[in-house]
This record gives structure tokens, sequence and C-alpha cells, in this order.
């Protein structure tokens, strides 16, 4: 027992405090896909428990393959489905045809967990059928594909795939779907949409890839600790005024998790 308590008080000690971790890094426990990243850590705070926990993105629209794409996103709740569910289940034990059964009940059970509505369930199963689908042959045959098209080939699925997300109504998402893949591709009112969204367009586009990293990076080495601090006050700041502009100019657009 006394053993048992040498070895619970030396990880407490070796988990950091909360105030000697990013603020980033800090989320309450709410939910629990948030209970699980690769190196969890629990830790008191005057506002109660938190969660040190890592990365929950790691460039996920640099990805060449829907595997690669669910690595790197949303990492937290891969990993609580991966540890709480899949693994119980068998995982990839047990031959293949056991492991994509276990990769479709999770898929749908993701589905389920997005909300209670049929497209988050088609949603699941989309991804559950591309995921067993590059299990069995396409990730094979990707491979042999140029670096190019394979990251051609994640993007359209993912951005389907947000398509089939966003809309409750099935018909209008494949209608969506249907606007996106024919017709006219650029029109006087598409021009509108990117001269209008065009700035937050490239700002995102640079966010999406480590180049916005490593030029944030070079600026608090340069600018230092203090200076930093502003800038990203003034940076959310006018990220704030650009999000309520364009919720202002835009017709009605509920917060996405109310739906859920």
């Amino acid at each position: 027992m006394k053993k048992q308590e040498g070895a619970a008080s030396a990880n407490a000690d070796a988990v950091p405090s909360c105030a000697a971790v990013p603020k980033h890094c800090i989320v309450p426990l709410q939910s629990p896909e948030q209970w699980s990243t690769s190196q969890t850590a629990l830790d008191h705070t005057d506002n109660g428990l938190c969660l040190i926990c890592d990365a929950n993105l790691d460039f996920p629209f640099l990805a060449d393959s829907i595997i690669d794409f669910w690595r790197r996103w949303h990492i937290s709740m891969g990993t609580w489905f991966r540890d709480y569910v899949y693994i119980p289940l068998g995982g990839n034990k047990g031959g293949l045809a056991k492991q994509l059964r276990n990769i479709a009940i999770v898929w749908l059970l993701t589905g389920f967990w997005h909300g209670a509505s049929w497209n988050f369930v088609l949603w699941g199963v989309y991804f559950g059928i591309l995921l067993v689908l590059e299990k069995l042959f396409l990730l094979r045959w990707l491979k042999r594909l140029p670096a190019v098209l394979r990251h051609i080939y994640a993007l359209v699925l993912v951005t389907i795939s947000w398509t089939l997300f966003a809309f409750t109504e099935i018909s209008k998402g494949a209608a969506w779907c249907k606007a996106m893949l024919s017709g006219m591709l650029f029109d006087s009112s598409s021009l509108y949409l990117l001269l209008t969204y065009g700035p937050m367009l490239a700002i995102c586009a640079l966010a999406a890839t480590p180049l916005g990293k490593r030029f944030y990076e070079k600026l608090g080495t340069r600018l230092g600790q203090r200076l930093l601090t502003v800038v990203d006050c003034g940076g959310l700041a006018c990220v704030l005024v650009m999000a309520a502009a364009y919720l202002v100019s835009g017709s009605y657009n509920p917060f996405l998790y109310f739906r859920f």
C-alpha cells in the first residue's frame, strides 16, 4: 500500500502545474473526448479541475489520405473512441473481418455522438466506408500516386464530408454536393464571394500549414513575451471584429454546437 502511495505521489509530482502550461493547453473537463490524449494529466487550479493535453489538431488539411486525416483531426475524440470503443471491441486483433467490423461500429457511434440527426449518422457511415476501403486496398493504390494527387484526393473527400455534416436535411446536402461537382464553375456571384471572403480564406489557408506556426514562433523570438502578448490580444480582437462583420453581412448562422 505504501509503495502504491509513493508511486502516486511521484506521479503527482511529475504532473506540471497548470500555471506552467500554455493557456491553450488547459481546458475544463466538459466531455468524454477531452479525457483522452496520448499524454494526459490532471491538475487543480483556482477554477477547479483541469486537463493538460496535447494538441488536438496536427495540420489535418495537409493529409494525403482519410486515415492520415483522422490521425491529424480532432485527435482527442479519435483517441477516446480508440481507447474506449475500438480496443475493447478487439481492435485489430482477430483478423481483418473483425477489424473492419470494429471500424464500422466506431464510426457509426461517432456519427451518433455528434448529434441526433440522420445527417450525422450518414457522416459517420461515410467516413467509416472510406476508412474500410483504404484499409482493404485503396491506401496501397494511393501510395503509387504523386503526393499532390493524394492530397487533392483527401481534400475533396473531406470537403464532401463537411456538406453531409452541415445540412440536417440530407436532400439539401445532396443538392449542395451536386452543385459543387457539376454546373458552372465560376460566375459573377463567385467573384463577389471571393472578394468578400478572400482575406479570411488567405489567413485560414496560411494557418492550416506549418508556415503560420513558424511565422508566429519567429515573431515571438523577435518581440519577446510581453510584446507578443500584446500582438496576440490585438490579433484576436481583429479576428473577433472580422467574424462579427461576416456574421452581420451573412444570413442566419446559428452556433454549430447548438445543433448537437
